[in-house]
């Protein structure tokens, strides 16, 4: 099985990590079939998901809270719920796991056009916050989460197709 990454791991080093496996496992990970079919059905659901959000107004909901003084949801701790495997999946999704920005009180991945991840933790898409639930009717509602519910499923099938190919190449 994958190694877990410790829970003292810093976020630099579960990039340099992930950069790692993609250099040395990349290419066979992408030669597999049934990981490029994953692959592509997390970068389906995902595009999908966002275009929800983007429809329901949570885009500009979320931007106008962040630019506020008390900032938003995004905050430096978010970056530390994503394991090196997330990150794998990530640059084999094409994202940019690289820092988006020097601050400190923010969540490293979240640039000026939003989170960089293609695929975001579990908590980050998971999480409503009161403004994004008082802004929706319950079908709005209902039919994101089973939406969202989705999304994790198919990350999470993909999540374990890698980790299986990884401890196998370990082998």
């Amino acid at each position: 099985m994958w190694p877990l990454d410790s829970m003292t791991a810093s976020c630099e080093e579960r990039r340099a990590r992930a950069q790692a496996v993609l250099r040395e496992r990349g290419a066979a990970l992408r030669a597999r079939e049934e990981v490029r079919r994953g692959l592509a059905r997390v970068r389906r659901l995902g595009r999908g998901l966002e275009a929800r959000m983007r429809g329901l107004g949570l885009d500009r909901l979320c931007v106008r809270c962040g630019l506020g003084p008390r900032g938003g949801c995004c905050a430096r701790e978010m970056e530390n719920e994503g394991d090196s495997l997330l990150l794998v999946a990530n640059l084999l999704l094409g994202a940019d796991v690289g820092a988006q920005r020097g601050e400190d009180s923010e969540c490293s991945f979240l640039g000026a056009r939003g989170c960089a991840l293609r695929q975001k933790p579990i908590f980050c898409l998971n999480y409503l916050c009161a403004g994004m639930t008082g802004a929706l009717s319950e079908a709005d509602l209902a039919a994101l989460r089973s939406e969202t519910a989705r999304c994790l499923e198919a990350y999470l099938t993909l999540e374990g197709m890698l980790a299986g190919q990884l401890a196998a190449s370990r082998a």
